[in-house]
């Protein structure tokens, strides 16, 4: 309260996460050992219960306090990134669905659907898909839409590979949504792909 949680080192805030210590070791010690557990503490990011419960002192109540609090870190930051959203600025639509699809191994497409003073509403995941490839009928992309009145739409789906060059396919399945969304009346403004490594919009690169 003094300092502001912003002046605490990560493994401060995590004995704060963890509540209490062990016989052996206190709150601070037992999170300084989870914390240095792996090369990088990114590995936080994506525990499981079983994989934090491997660490000694770490039980059940202590693994679901951890995986708690950074969910909630996560599910703020995606909020916070979702009303920051810039149409003009495909990067902020891609920093948006690069931390919410960041455990993702598999292939997810969503959509962003907007409203018409372009202001994004709402998102869904359409597909889940494998390593390399996540299907999807227009039907699917545009019942959403059409349920919520929305006037446009923006495509995004990841690739886990850690390459965002769009493939043949997204192409085409993009031309494809574009060609429906004229009929029905549902803009698709752009198609981005999300990776690790960066992001491509298809819309940038005149692939639409």
């Amino acid at each position: 309260m003094r300092l502001g949680a912003e002046r605490l080192s990560d493994e401060e805030l995590l004995a704060i996460l963890l509540g209490t210590g062990t016989r052996r070791e206190n709150a601070l010690q037992l999170a300084f050992q989870l914390s240095h557990s792996a090369p990088s503490k990114r590995w936080l990011l994506h525990a499981t219960h079983g994989e934090l419960m491997k660490i000694s002192g770490i039980g059940q109540t202590k693994a679901c306090r951890i995986i708690a609090g950074i969910t909630l870190g996560k599910r703020l930051l995606e909020e916070q990134d979702f009303f920051e959203i810039r149409l003009s600025d495909p990067a902020t639509v891609a920093t948006y669905f690069r931390h919410r699809l960041s455990d993702e191994q598999r292939e997810v497409l969503c959509i962003i659907l907007l409203n018409v003073r372009l202001q994004p509403v709402e998102t869904h995941i359409v597909s889940i898909g494998t390593l390399t490839e996540a299907k999807a009928h227009p039907r699917e992309i545009f019942v959403s839409a059409l349920r919520s009145g929305a006037a446009s739409l923006i495509l995004a789906h990841n690739h886990p590979s850690g390459d965002p060059e769009p493939s043949t396919e997204d192409v085409r399945l993009t031309r494809r949504l574009v060609r429906a969304g004229h009929i029905l009346g549902v803009e698709v403004i752009d198609h981005i792909v999300v990776s690790a490594n960066g992001y491509v919009s298809l819309k940038e690169r005149q692939l639409m």
